[in-house]
């Protein structure tokens, strides 16, 4: 148990009261980050846990079982069947370079009978969704990425506060090295 004298710090309050106790680069960081996910800095430290919650489990749910939309192989296997129905010659790649259809002088029209083919219009919406939802997922993954850093960085300025108070000297040595070496190697990126 701690003796009443000592003070602790407590990851309370908004986040720049927090950030406001830290050294003047990670007050920096913390409201950049603040900013970069539309967080006001007068938020309290419980509001902006539940937004990280709330997203983390967004991220979670979008990548759960029956998340998925179905991926348009089907309309690729139709334009592949099509294809090769129509251009026999094109079924093994090995003989593509050898192909009429494929020279230079014969590639606008072929290009122009393959947008006519069945379901070749269907392959390339199924082909933008998927990098529609690729975009988005890795978007939620970086919104989530820096809320795990905001909060990192709030929770490490608390750290800060209260180690001193409680640490023994070498505990306290040491963690002022890591720091000292955080700002110089780290902190010169």
């Amino acid at each position: 148990m701690l003796p009443k004298a000592i003070k602790l710090a407590y990851l309370t309050g908004t986040i720049y009261e927090i950030a406001s106790c830290g050294q003047p680069e990670e007050t920096r960081i913390i409201v950049g980050l603040a900013e970069k996910l539309g967080i006001p800095v007068s938020s309290d430290i419980g509001e902006v846990i539940k937004r990280y919650e709330l997203q983390r489990d967004e991220l979670r749910n979008s990548r759960g079982p029956g998340s998925r939309r179905p991926r348009g192989f089907s309309a690729r296997r139709k334009v592949q069947a099509a294809v090769i129905e129509k251009w026999p010659e094109l079924e093994d790649p090995k003989t593509w370079s050898n192909a009429e259809v494929l020279k230079p002088e014969n590639q606008a029209t072929f290009l122009a009978e393959l947008e006519q083919l069945e379901g070749y219009a269907e392959s390339l919406k199924s082909i933008e969704d998927r990098v529609k939802s690729r975009e988005a997922s890795i978007a939620a993954e970086l919104k989530q990425v820096k809320f795990r850093r905001l909060l990192q960085q709030l929770e490490n300025v608390v750290l800060a506060q209260s180690i001193a108070a409680v640490a023994e000297v070498e505990v306290l040595e040491r963690y002022r090295k890591v720091v000292a070496a955080e700002e110089g190697f780290l902190g010169a990126n």
